[in-house]
């Protein structure tokens, strides 16, 4: 159960990462150049079939320029 939780918050983020980085103008060949990946890491992250390191995913958000906002939900 924990497990799905987790891919489907995966899955969430990749797809919403995807949608700035269209909204931006960026195609998956701008992102992976401007990152350094190769594309079809970045396409199966868009498509939130393919689990990136936190360094990637965090490369990724900075070419697409999205911001990651962690807050303390035991408040």
């Amino acid at each position: 159960m924990k497990d799905k939780v987790i891919i489907e918050a995966r899955i969430i983020l990749c797809k919403q990462v995807a949608e700035i980085a269209r909204a931006n103008g960026l195609t998956q060949d701008d992102v992976a150049i401007h990152s350094g990946l190769a594309r079809a890491t970045v396409n199966r992250m868009f498509s939130g079939k393919f689990a990136v390191p936190i360094d990637t995913f965090l490369k990724i958000c900075r070419v697409v320029d999205a911001s990651i906002l962690i807050e303390n939900s035991c408040k």
